[in-house]
């Protein structure tokens, strides 16, 4: 089952280009200046580095021949197509559901640059979400696959914050040992 992920692109390269700096700073320090606070600096940079990593890059919209995924920070709703009855832009993208309720998304929530242009960025990512849709609709099977329901849980993969926290201690260790501490 193949995903169709919708990210903002600022979102993208502001958050990594963040990432990138900590990190770089953080390697010059535990290099430079290596003294025991470095496990202590590596546990609090990966809390910020996981942070801009779920804002950039895990908070999206996400399509597939079952439905919609909208992951918002630690959020995560599952919309199946059946329940869906429009995406709309105009405050924010908003994707509502046919019992009347509605789910935002935080990557494409609405901006002061939005309500200056008249959301027209959101507006065409809404309209290529459509297109997606009509798109995975037309090739998906009907007989597939159990009917799903509408779900809104908290979702964190614990992958991503470990990976980074471990990466990060193993530089403050290497600093450690690289003078002799």
């Amino acid at each position: 089952m193949e995903n169709i992920s919708f990210r903002k692109r600022s979102f993208c390269v502001l958050t990594s280009v963040a990432d990138s700096v900590m990190l770089i700073f953080f390697i010059v320090a535990a290099f430079a200046h290596a003294n025991s606070s470095l496990p202590v600096g590596a546990f609090i940079i990966s809390g910020f580095v996981y942070a801009f990593w779920l804002i950039g890059w895990h908070s999206a919209v996400r399509m597939n021949e079952d439905g919609i995924i909208v992951d918002n920070l630690i959020g995560r709703v599952s919309i199946p197509w059946g329940e869906l009855a429009e995406i709309s832009a105009g405050n924010g993208l908003l994707f509502r559901l046919r019992d009347g309720k509605k789910v935002d998304s935080f990557t494409f929530g609405r901006l002061l640059i939005g309500v200056i242009t008249g959301d027209k960025y959101t507006k065409r990512v809404a309209a290529r979400m459509e297109d997606a849709r009509r798109e995975i609709l037309s090739r998906a099977d009907p007989r597939a696959g159990a009917p799903l329901a509408y779900r809104s849980y908290y979702y964190v993969d614990p992958w991503p914050p470990l990976v980074i926290l471990a990466s990060l201690e193993l530089i403050a260790v290497l600093g450690l040992l690289a003078h002799g501490g």
